[in-house]
């Protein structure tokens, strides 16, 4: 759900068009040594971001093979995101799981 809470801070609070990346990849070398696509989460002003809850071996790997294309937001960098996102919507969550477990939206 951090991905809904950064979107929800770029584009309603800040202001910014945020749109979701499903076309551009970067390649990188995976935790057993073979080539891999990495798809950023979002793409901003030109610019590609990821969202990152946990840092796990092929993320580290993904962000080391991608500086200064992809920046990554982590646990530190989220934390006053959130707390953004709950002043300006105490609910977020709770909508946000409706909309993505609904069986309207086939998940």
């Amino acid at each position: 759900y951090w991905e809904a809470a950064w979107y929800i801070y770029q584009v309603d609070i800040k202001g910014n068009v945020v749109t979701r990346n499903t076309a551009e990849s970067f390649t990188y070398i995976n935790e057993n040594n073979e080539k891999a696509r990495f798809f950023p989460d979002f793409k901003m002003q030109g610019c590609f971001h990821e969202i990152k809850g946990i840092f796990r071996t092929n993320d580290i790997l993904k962000r080391d093979a991608t500086l200064g294309l992809v920046t990554f937001w982590g646990p530190e960098e989220m934390k006053p995101i959130l707390k953004e996102v709950y002043k300006f919507n105490p609910k977020w969550k709770d909508e946000y799981t409706e909309i993505t477990h609904s069986t309207k939206y086939g998940k």
